[in-house]
């Protein structure tokens, strides 16, 4: 019964598909397919340029496609003119409102408006009035671009030129558009900048239910829209409402007040307010608003994307710098005293006016300008379209044809169109980026000067290039071409980037729950009791900014309110092991010259001792919970009733000012407090997010991984606030509290380090609970086995990914996806990070080469506290961060990291500097020499520390003095310090001639006599 259901269905469906595949009103040749339903739409993706001229060669100039479900013409050279003069047949505006849900997301404008009216908007009020316009887009380009680009004396590297363009070529069409005062508010500028490609998600999905039923996407996007559940256009247009209400309302009230003697603003804000049909006293700022996002969304986008690949293209192309630099200079000297240029000026960059239209058309999209067909259209070589049918322009056809574009059409010669009377404004058979006849783009003259004086200024100012020195390709999906693969790293503090709420969390959203008292945390309660706790450290507290204040604790629920709590005020943050000796908690409060304590009521001795010896006073002692406790105050105490400011900073501020100071081992020697800045941890979540979707306000965590490690602040605490995910907070780990949780909370998503694997994997307890809630799991801070990883995944049915990174890299730079997990690999370099493998002589190694992993990207460290030798030793001159860590990378671009350099030893994520332990060993009186190295404990599924001990003459070696030298460091060193591969005696411990201790023969040694490897 079933079976003849289902056979039935398809049958009908394949004979709807096959009567739309022979409609007799269109007799375009179909390209031939073979995978039913699917037809050509791989191919339209994934091989596009290519497969496009092999269409054009086997069919002709008109040929159809087979896409999503439907068939669509391309029309290429001889016959586009037809498509772009015929607008009473072709109507691109039409396919344009079939595509994005504009009636639904500006409903009382009639979606996106009416083409005619747009076109006479832009030709009057822009185009008309560009001389006068010339002036202000000049003077806000160049004040734009020192804000996001400024001096750059000292070299600095963009990333992701295309979205900075977006924020600088934003300033004057704000400018513009509303008026200098408004355009001078950042909020503007990134609405401006973000709005379309926010609305533009509607592009970005393929419309894959169409192959179901045509039209059934579209219907499907509007849905959300019309529920109030998604309109990526309503943040942007409430902005602009805000702003535009502010400038209406004020410019009313101005001109009653000064009659005839107002001064007129001249901008499209104004142009609308004088139109017939507006009302001064019932305006309607919501129009205004939406008549104003369509024309941000056809002018920011497009010049922002030409202009980023025109200045990679020359980037690109030193050769050609200098020639331009002289006919900038020479432009240059008609400049007023502000450095303004005149039209005529503007017109006279020939050469640079050349290079642009050079950009603009090997940049340009290999297919593109859909049309709906309005009525049965015959083309003059008598191939017919049918009413309803979809028209596109084969780009590619007219831009690589030799006869249109001259020799060599495939190769980018920045001169070919000088002396042709065919600037790059102008539309012609052969240049039709900004379409063509009736259908050409009126603010295409505003655009193309935008860019020629930007790249004017950027040539005698700036001397640039691309990063690897050579022509950078450009990013194809589709017929789209886009300019960069990096992203944007906000410049921002790290409260602001926390809280900007991509996600649209609501304030009663629990993001932390105490797994011991089910206590809970919200969104809500998280921003506000942070501000608060921010307010009470400033008032009552007196902490000013800049001061340290140090948290030692174990995981709390509240650990993030503290942290944010410290960072609103402008303090900086230190997070220290609560398992540190007094010793050792004496060390980091001094060398970060802390200020304050917000400790742990089980550790308080030991704090109260410590903060004696690095002159912290008791009154800046506090405690965490609700208990005083021998006069140390709660750190609730603090809380204010007033919510304190958080505190801004400059793009420069936040990348020199130093946020977190976390503790390693770095290279050699005892711990440096890594200075990490706000830009450094808002980049590496960045960096994070765009890697990796999968974390959302649906994802569960559970909060083991220690707070105060750098991998536990990034992920867990930082992460999940930015996303909306759940943490269920746990203090320690232990293995029956760890599955009870999953099971009773429904955990999703697990951030563990390898011996938390091992224990999954090996231990029978795991069997008495139900972790079949878990989705993905993920493992860093120190190597997976393969062996280990391939076990876990055949035991689970989950994935399990890796990744890579260090305290002094904020701290991921590497990752895997969950559709490219590879056993053993720590995956792909994450955005805006490039890494190369060294040999020991520092030459650049290639595919499945071991050598040092060098990184380089903005979430570097700013440097060792203190320390500029140590930081010097590990960043080079050019900014490339030294791991340590042996590494190879495979053809595919998978890194595995396969030994360390580093003499440090790893144990459970934690790092054990062997110079401390030895420096412990040589004060016990029985000792002459010591030696610590790392041995790796299959029990422990993590490197441990072994010691080889010299011992004093005439005393004998015996368990015994093994047993009180592995006490004598458990008395002394933290616990994951401790010597817990044991130890071994040695006659003399190896040295070079200059007294360094050679490890690697210590190394080579244990894996002959040590226990582990003798099982």
């Amino acid at each position: 019964m079933y079976q003849t259901i289902i056979l039935g269905s398809i049958l009908l469906v394949t004979l709807y598909v096959l009567k739309r595949l022979r409609d007799p009103k269109l007799n375009v040749p179909l390209v031939h397919y073979k995978i039913p339903f699917i037809g050509h739409t791989l191919s339209y993706m994934f091989n596009c340029e290519e497969f496009f001229k092999q269409c054009r060669k086997e069919y002709g100039d008109i040929f159809s496609l087979y896409l999503f479900g439907q068939v669509t013409t391309f029309v290429g050279k001889d016959h586009s003119h037809e498509v772009l003069s015929r607008d009473d047949v072709f109507d691109f505006t039409e396919e344009f409102r079939r595509r994005v849900p504009g009636d639904a997301m500006f409903a009382n404008i009639n979606g996106f408006g009416d083409p005619k009216y747009n076109a006479k908007v832009v030709k009057e009020y822009i185009s008309n009035k560009l001389s006068s316009y010339t002036e202000r887009m000049q003077k806000s380009l160049y004040l734009a671009t020192q804000k996001y680009i400024g001096d750059c004396d000292n070299g600095r590297t963009i990333y992701s030129f295309y979205h900075l363009m977006t924020k600088i070529i934003s300033t004057p069409i704000a400018n513009i558009f509303i008026g200098e005062e408004e355009a001078d508010y950042d909020e503007i500028i990134t609405t401006f900048a973000e709005f379309t490609t926010d609305v533009a998600v509607f592009f970005a999905i393929p419309p894959i239910l169409d192959f179901i039923y045509p039209g059934l996407q579209d219907y499907v996007n509007r849905i959300p829209i019309k529920l109030g559940l998604f309109n990526p256009a309503k943040k942007h247009r409430d902005v602009l409402v805000k702003h535009i209400k502010n400038q209406v309302d004020k410019r009313l009230r101005e001109k009653q007040k000064y009659g005839d003697s107002w001064k007129r603003p001249n901008d499209l804000l104004q142009d609308f307010m004088e139109e017939e049909k507006f009302d001064p006293n019932n305006v309607d700022y919501e129009v205004m608003a939406n008549k104003l996002c369509i024309f941000i969304f056809a002018s920011v986008h497009t010049t922002s994307r030409s202009c980023a690949n025109a200045i990679m293209d020359l980037a690109s192309r030193p050769e050609y710098m200098q020639e331009l630099y002289e006919e900038q200079l020479e432009v240059h000297k008609q400049a007023d005293e502000n450095g303004i240029l005149s039209f005529e000026a503007l017109i006279g960059m020939k050469k640079l006016d050349s290079f642009i239209k050079e950009s603009l058309r090997l940049t340009g999209d290999v297919a593109a300008l859909p049309h709906y067909v309005m009525k049965d259209y015959t083309f003059s070589n008598g191939l017919h379209v049918p009413k309803g049918h979809v028209v596109d322009i084969y780009f590619s056809d007219v831009y690589q044809d030799e006869s249109l574009q001259g020799s060599n059409p495939n190769l980018f010669e920045p001169f070919r169109h000088l002396n042709k009377n065919s600037p790059a404004s102008k539309v012609s058979k052969n240049f039709l980026i900004f379409g063509g006849g009736k259908h050409a783009c009126p603010g295409r003259f505003f655009a193309v000067n935008e860019i020629k004086f930007f790249m004017h200024n950027a040539i005698l100012k700036y001397n640039f290039r691309t990063e690897s020195g050579k022509i950078e390709n450009k990013m194809r999906l589709g017929p789209i071409t886009f300019p960069s693969t990096n992203i944007e790293i906000p410049t921002m503090g790290i409260y602001q980037y926390v809280t900007s709420n991509p996600n649209g969390i609501k304030d009663d959203k629990v993001i932390f729950t105490d797994s011991t008292t089910d206590k809970k945390l919200s969104y809500g309660e998280f921003k506000s009791n942070s501000k608060r706790l921010a307010a009470g450290l400033i008032d009552k507290a007196g902490l000013e900014r800049g001061n340290v204040l140090a948290i030692i604790s174990p995981n709390q629920v509240d650990y993030a309110v503290v942290s944010f709590g410290t960072i609103i005020a402008g303090g900086t943050v230190t997070f220290i092991n609560p398992l540190y000796t007094v010793d050792e908690l004496t060390y980091q409060l001094k060398d970060s010259s802390a200020k304050y304590i917000i400790a742990f009521p089980s550790v308080l001795s030991n704090v109260i001792r410590a903060a004696a010896a690095a002159n912290i006073h008791e009154s800046n002692i506090f405690l965490f919970g609700d208990t005083e406790i021998n006069g140390i105050k709660p750190y609730s105490s603090l809380i204010s009733e007033r919510e304190a400011n958080p505190v801004e900073y400059s793009p420069e501020a936040a990348k020199s000012t130093t946020a977190y100071l976390c503790y390693s081992s770095g290279t050699t020697g005892r711990s440096k407090g890594v200075e990490t800045t706000h830009f450094n941890i808002v980049a590496n979540l960045a960096q994070l997010c765009a890697y990796d979707s999968e974390v959302n306000s649906d994802t569960i965590y559970i909060g083991l991984l220690p707070f105060f490690h750098i991998y536990g602040l990034c992920v867990i605490i930082h992460l999940s606030i930015f996303r909306g995910a759940s943490v269920v907070v746990i203090p320690k780990f232990n293995l029956s509290t760890f599955c009870r949780i999953i099971q009773d909370y429904r955990v999703n998503r697990i951030t563990v380090v390898p011996p938390i694997v091992l224990s999954l994997v090996k231990d029978p307890i795991v069997k008495n609970y139900d972790l079949s809630s878990l989705r993905v799991c993920v493992c860093g801070a120190a190597p997976l086995s393969k062996e280990l990883s391939s076990e876990f995944t055949k035991m689970y049915n989950i994935p399990i990914k890796q990744g890579y990174g260090l305290t002094e890299t904020s701290p991921a730079t590497h990752s895997t996806k969950i559709d490219n997990i590879i056993p053993g690999s720590i995956g792909k370099p994450l955005p805006n990070i490039e890494c190369k493998i060294i040999s020991e002589d520092g030459e650049e190694l290639g595919v499945d080469q071991p050598g040092e992993l060098c990184v380089r990207g903005p979430n570097i460290m700013k440097g060792y506290l203190n320390n500029k030798e140590a930081t010097d030793s590990c960043i080079d001159s050019e900014g490339w961060f030294h791991t340590g860590d042996i590494a190879t990378v495979d053809k595919s671009g998978n890194f595995y990291i396969i030994d360390r350099v580093k003499e440090l030893i790893k144990y459970k994520g934690f790092q054990v500097p062997p110079t401390e332990l030895e420096a412990i060993l040589l004060t016990h009186p029985l000792i002459a020499d010591a030696a610590v190295v790392g041995v790796y404990s299959e029990k422990h599924a993590t490197e441990v520390p072994i010691a080889y001990v010299t011992l004093q003459p005439n005393i004998p070696q015996s368990d015994q003095i093994k047993k009180e030298i592995e006490g004598f460091i458990a008395q002394q060193a933290a616990d994951h310090k401790r010597l817990r591969g044991g130890v071994l005696f040695i006659d003399q411990i190896p040295k070079s001639t200059s007294g360094k201790i050679l490890r690697r023969l210590l190394r080579d040694r244990v894996k002959i006599e040590h226990p582990f490897y003798k099982l």
